[in-house]
């Protein structure tokens, strides 16, 4: 796995956890009779940037996972299957 998904992969639970944060805090001015909309709209806005950055990471992370399966192909080669035994070539 390389270095940049696993620092993602440590970074994640804590984006997951100031997520909910900012939501029982949206939930808390909704609920207060005299709610600054302004904040509210703030307050979204940061929650709809923290879903961006976890959708990313989750992205980031499979993109990872996957690169490590995808086959090597040389110059002037082609691709193998599992067996050894050339599945295409490709013209240089």
């Amino acid at each position: 796995m390389s270095q940049v998904a696993r620092v993602e992969q440590t970074n994640a639970p804590v984006i997951a956890a100031e997520s909910v944060t900012i939501l029982q805090i949206i939930q808390q001015v909704a609920l207060t009779p005299n709610a600054d909309i302004d904040k509210m709209e703030r307050l979204m806005v940061t929650h709809q940037n923290i879903q961006a950055l976890q959708t990313k990471q989750q992205f980031d992370e499979a993109l990872a996972a996957m690169q490590e399966e995808l086959p090597v192909i040389g110059e002037r080669g082609g691709i193998k299957d599992k067996n050894g035994r050339i599945q295409s070539t490709y013209a240089l």
